[in-house]
């Protein structure tokens, strides 16, 4: 008996290829390779350990100040990160995967090919979050 299952890949390679096809703004998309199938965990996300280590760095330097106009541009700093890192987490909470793709297409509006490589996320499901 020969099993039909998918590979997860497979899976986000089939739901990647579908989205593309079904974006407006790419025609006459080609394939050219996938790369860096992976399990997405926040805590490892590159982005977000640097939001992360940013935030740390501004409350530490808020308890030691005195300076009322440090102060206040490291609070605006802390807040910063604080929204950035809820909005990773947001985005990273329905995200199960990412995998890479190296694809060309044709530019709708101007009609110029356009060779690309971009990161997808998607869920559980393999669908393509943006």
């Amino acid at each position: 008996m020969i099993s039909c299952s998918q590979t997860p890949q497979e899976k986000a390679e089939k739901a990647v290829t579908k989205y593309l096809k079904k974006t407006e703004k790419v025609a006459d998309y080609q394939s050219k390779s996938f790369n860096n199938f992976k399990i997405v965990k926040l805590k490892e996300v590159d982005e977000y350990v640097i939001a992360q280590d940013s935030l740390r760095y501004y409350k530490t330097e808020l308890n030691k100040m005195g300076d009322q106009f440090r102060m206040a541009a490291m609070q605006k700093g802390a807040k910063r990160m604080k929204y950035q890192i809820q909005d990773l987490e947001k985005f990273y909470k329905k995200v199960n995967y990412s995998i890479e793709h190296n694809y060309s297409y044709k530019a709708s509006e101007s009609g110029v090919v356009v060779n690309t490589t971009e990161t997808f996320y998607l869920t559980h499901n393999f669908k393509v979050v943006k």
